[in-house]
């Protein structure tokens, strides 16, 4: 009997063992997942960012045509929905941020960590560069404060 106590320990050991073992492969493989579902979020957060950009470049580059005052003020407006875009894609890709992070600071790293930090970091700067991008923009074009401000490529010194 204590043999086969023994023996039934052992087996339990064993099963214990492999149990954890195949929790570690289990919660490395969730990881990945986790990763590749925040790559492909992080991925679809920078289109809509660039797409804001574009729409802010395209609105600096196009020059004023009949109506410069109708002009300035409706590209105002236009940028000014753009700036609100911007501010929800900000906290989106906060939020991400964050649960990205946990992910990158777990010890066991996932084999796409590298990615999801890469494509992090270059969002993250496309995040700052348009935002700076449009909130400029805005500032140039204050409305209607005064109409030198308001339009100054009306107004020259």
């Amino acid at each position: 009997t204590a043999k086969k106590t023994t023996v039934v320990a052992k087996s339990v050991l064993r099963l214990l063992s492999g149990l954890a073992e195949f929790k570690c492969v289990l919660a490395g493989q969730q990881d990945e997942t986790l990763c590749k579902n925040y790559i492909s979020e992080i991925k679809d957060l920078r289109l809509r960012i660039e797409n804001c950009e574009s729409q802010t470049v395209s609105r600096i580059r196009k020059p004023l045509d009949k109506e410069p005052l109708k002009e300035c003020s409706q590209k105002w407006g236009e940028q000014q929905k753009v700036q609100g875009e911007l501010e929800g894609l900000k906290k989106d890709l906060d939020k991400v941020s964050v649960k990205t992070q946990q992910v990158l600071a777990s010890p066991q790293q996932p084999a796409s960590a590298p990615v999801l930090r890469s494509e992090l970091d270059v969002t993250v700067q496309k995040m700052d560069h348009v935002y700076m991008l449009s909130s400029v923009y805005l500032e140039k074009y204050v409305f209607p404060c005064s109409l030198p401000t308001f339009c100054p490529l009306l107004f020259t010194d």
